[in-house]
């Protein structure tokens, strides 16, 4: 099913190379789904705040 670009994908913008960005930089997402019957939670987190 082909989608009309850009778009959003959740808490993410598409753009028509197919690259995602953050629409709301201020907050980090979240997602929770469900992998072989297991329910997993992701927090991204910025990539400086893991240089310290």
């Amino acid at each position: 099913m082909p989608l009309e670009l850009p778009n959003s994908l959740g808490p993410f913008s598409v753009e028509k190379q197919g690259r995602i960005a953050l629409r709301d930089s201020a907050e980090m997402p979240n997602f929770l789904f469900q992998w072989r019957e297991r329910k997993v939670a992701v927090r991204l987190m910025a990539a400086m705040a893991l240089a310290a």
